[in-house]
């Protein structure tokens, strides 16, 4: 009996709680949690009929959202596959500090001890500091309309680590953010690309502005050559990697943002002369829908890396999808990148069926060096000099990891290979839940009859797996000679 009204007194307690949560749910949450997320069907319409059918990299937007007074206009730095385009502020906006040192509580919920203020603020970073706090609370609400709100992407960001220090990396999910220091220095052709107008209010506010640019200075996301420092543009457009104090209220604020099209269109294909870094291409055509009653379909690539200097230009450049299956070497006999079959079949008959004898004279004689496998002490063999070739692991890891590129799908020509000598004699497979598929790298695996591969989901597999096997797909890679590109 006593049991039973134990029991039934812990029910009770139970409920009670149940409804004063219930309570607090209607009485205590700020009404600005529910802001933009209940729109008329006007507001709706209205984003429709203020949202182009595509948004292209360059494009101008005017007048979205307004701050001290004065309507803001954005810049299109890209846009992505499914049609969301990063925006750049076109103005510095406001002057303040990246992270209020001294005021440090919101790091953590306890008092922090004097060891635990260095350890943290020794990897001061994007996702901790103030001016991120600021930028996606009070900034957002105050400058962008419920409509305008309604259309800004909440998305996943990397922010890498600051190559001097090798710190500061970290993931965080932004609507509003700043470009890092890498985004920065490749978003633009010049120094001078990088400048930008100051608003009244920033001025107003003490920013500081450059005396022979007129420029003002402004932060970058990216952490700075110490505990101490953040990453910034200077007044002359440079990209300041050790940084400005991150207590300095001098430097400016240039926001970003992602806006949703309600027509995704994908990444747009720009002209391969006019291609920066980070750009999406067409160069030569290759099987791909799988259906032999249709030509070729154009080739889609990825600019990784540029070389330019005065009237020269040369592109890297990597397929956007897996092309095609082929083993790395259909016969266990040791070889390595530079006596492979994979090598081969891409500077013969891939280049025979890909490219014109016009495109094919825009290749590039490339020296490739690959490291050896050091966690399992294989030789990864000879240099070579080729015209088409697969990335080695650290190449992948320097041009591709910092951006997202190393995921792929695979063609439906390459999914569906057959007879090609491998282990399994068939094409390409794809994960079922992310889409994606493996692709080689030039490294050897564990052992001399293995190479190594990138994952499906994007990580380097340092083990490799068989040369004969199949599974694995092609993304070629090439050095184009764009100068002489028409």
């Amino acid at each position: 009996m006593k049991n039973l009204k134990k029991i039934i007194c812990a029910l009770m307690a139970m409920l009670i709680c149940l409804l004063a949560i219930g309570c607090a749910k209607e009485e205590n949450v700020p009404v600005d949690i529910y802001e933009g997320k209940i729109m008329s069907d006007s507001d709706l319409q209205k984003i429709v009929d203020d949202t182009p059918d595509e948004l292209v990299k360059g494009q101008k937007i005017e007048g979205f959202g307004t701050y001290g007074g004065e309507a803001l206009n954005w810049t299109v730095m890209d846009v992505d596959r499914e049609g969301v385009a990063l925006l750049l502020c076109d103005s510095v906006i406001e002057a303040k500090p990246f992270n209020t040192v001294r005021d440090v509580t919101h790091i953590r919920d306890n008092i922090l001890t004097p060891d635990d203020l260095y350890d943290e603020l020794y990897v001061m970073n994007w996702e901790i500091c103030s001016l991120r706090t600021w930028l996606n609370g009070d900034f957002f609400t105050e400058t962008f309309n419920e409509a305008e709100q309604a259309r800004v992407y909440e998305s996943e960001l990397v922010t890498g680590k600051n190559p001097i220090t090798d710190k500061g990396d970290c993931v965080t999910i932004d609507k509003v953010f700043m470009l890092s220091a890498d985004e920065a220095r490749d978003m633009f052709d010049s120094d001078s690309a990088r400048l930008a107008d100051a608003t009244e209010n920033a001025k107003t506010n003490g920013v500081r502005i450059g005396a022979v640019s007129g420029a003002p200075s402004y932060w970058l996301r990216t952490s700075g050559e110490s505990m101490w420092h953040a990453a910034a543009v200077n007044t002359d457009g440079t990209v300041n990697y050790s940084g400005m104090s991150v207590e300095n209220a001098r430097i400016g604020v240039r926001p970003c943002v992602r806006l949703i099209s309600t027509k995704p269109g994908g990444e747009q294909i720009v002209e391969l002369n006019s291609a920066v870094l980070g750009d999406l291409v067409e160069f030569g055509t290759y099987e791909q829908d799988n259906k032999a009653e249709t030509a070729d379909e154009a080739i889609v690539w990825r600019v990784i890396d540029r070389d330019v200097e005065g009237n020269s230009k040369k592109l890297l450049l990597i397929s956007e999808d897996i092309l095609d299956a082929h083993a790395f070497d259909t016969e266990l006999k040791g070889d390595k990148w530079a006596t492979s079959d994979l090598r081969t079949f891409l500077n013969g008959d891939f280049i025979t069926a890909a490219f014109s004898t016009e495109e094919q004279a825009k290749l590039l004689q490339t020296e490739n060096t690959t490291a050896d496998n050091g966690e399992y002490v294989v030789d990864s063999g000879a240099d070579s000099t080729d015209r088409v070739f697969v990335l080695s692991r650290e190449e992948a890891e320097s041009y591709l990891f910092k951006y997202g590129w190393q995921t792929a799908k695979a063609t439906t020509y390459s999914q569906n290979r057959d007879g090609i000598g491998g282990t399994y004699d068939h094409g390409v497979t794809v994960d079922p839940d992310y889409g994606t598929a493996a692709w080689w790298l030039r490294n050897a695996g564990e052992n001399d009859i293995s190479a190594m591969y990138m994952y499906y989901y994007g990580a380097v597999c340092e083990k490799g797996t068989l040369v004969r096997n199949t599974f694995v797909g092609v993304r070629p890679c090439v050095w184009v000679d764009v100068s002489t590109a028409e």
